[in-house]
């Protein structure tokens, strides 16, 4: 029994340090079951749940880290030392910066001069009437593009022959056409190429070149320059031999295989046939 009322605190302190004791046990095993349900719920999903719900076994292994974090309590936290006061400075003052400038216009391009005068009228003083003089041009440069334009190439050949020949003398003599790569064809090379390199480098399809050609007034098929293309590519043919030749005779050979894929396949849904 309790005679004094110093072992009645004693015992109050006592009981009161059980309870405090008991509540974090009771804490500790509430967060430990907690975890053990959320680790029950997660091999449920990773064994019955959909295949983009389920989870890596190896992630369960961080739980054990979790819980034995949450057991250690909170980490004590060292006040950082007070570091030295920089003095407050001044915000830069802005200065204006001079502009570049305009981007010059290159001197090798072609100019092309228009006038504008001004009307006959004004040409006269109003207070005198007498005619003005011109003391100077106003120039200023723009620059302009113009599409490319399709034109003819008129070959004008000479044809040489003996006068008062019977037959015997050296007949008709005419200077050779210009090398061409395809036979009595009615492209000249510039446009040959123009067609290639459009083709190959710029991506240009053939059915739009055939726009581009109608808008000049010309009309191009597409079969027409499909033939051209495969008709150079014949004619150039010894160059590619010679080419591969040059680059086979090399110890190393860099080549890039990563595929481009230039159409996507999009399935299409079959129809019974009539």
């Amino acid at each position: 029994m309790l005679t004094t009322l110093s072992q009645a605190n004693d015992l109050i302190e006592r009981k009161q340090l059980q309870i405090e004791e008991l509540i974090k046990k009771l804490r500790s095993a509430e967060l430990k079951v907690s975890m053990l349900q959320h680790q029950v719920d997660q091999l449920l999903r990773r064994v019955y749940g959909r295949k983009s719900e389920r989870l890596d076994p190896k992630q369960l292994m961080l739980d054990p880290l979790i819980l034995e974090a949450i057991n250690q309590g909170p980490a004590k936290i060292e006040p950082l030392a007070q570091l030295p006061v920089e003095p407050q400075r001044k915000p830069p003052v802005k200065t204006k910066r001079n502009h570049p400038g305009r981007i010059p216009i290159p001197e090798h391009l072609e100019r092309v001069e228009i006038e504008l005068d001004v009307p006959e009228e004004q040409k006269t003083c109003p207070e005198t009437g007498k005619p003005l003089k011109r003391i100077g041009w106003e120039t200023s440069e723009k620059l302009e593009y113009r599409p490319g334009k399709l034109i003819v190439n008129v070959y004008k050949r000479p044809k040489y022959s003996a006068p008062d020949s019977d037959g015997e003398g050296p007949g008709v003599i005419i200077a050779p056409m210009p090398d061409h790569p395809i036979e009595r064809c009615k492209a000249d090379v510039g446009l040959l190429s123009y067609i290639l390199v459009s083709k190959f480098a710029d991506h240009l399809p053939l059915y739009r070149q055939n726009g581009i050609f109608a808008r000049e007034g010309v009309d191009i098929p597409r079969a027409t320059q499909t033939s051209w293309i495969l008709q150079v590519y014949e004619a150039i043919r010894p160059l590619e031999d010679a080419l591969k030749r040059a680059v086979l005779e090399s110890d190393v050979i860099f080549t890039d295989d990563s595929t481009i894929p230039l159409l996507v396949k999009v399935s299409r849904p079959s129809f019974p046939s009539l």
